[in-house]
């Protein structure tokens, strides 16, 4: 699952990913070769049933150790 957060709603987004034949894909009209071909995609690109929604940068938590 692909987790996105909307500013627009302030809400998150799941996109279900699929795997099949060696492709990656949200929707099986596009498929890609691998995860970063699909987010690079999805970057300028915006996500299957949303109009403007584009990935602008990933979520990192840090962990103390």
């Amino acid at each position: 699952v692909l987790v996105v957060w909307d500013v627009g709603i302030k809400k998150a987004r799941n996109y279900r990913l699929f795997e099949e034949n060696d492709s990656i894909f949200l929707e099986s009209d596009q498929t890609f070769p691998n995860l970063a071909a699909l987010v690079e995609h999805y970057y300028n690109h915006p996500l299957p049933h949303h109009g403007s929604l584009c990935l602008q940068k990933p979520y990192a938590k840090i962990l103390s150790i």
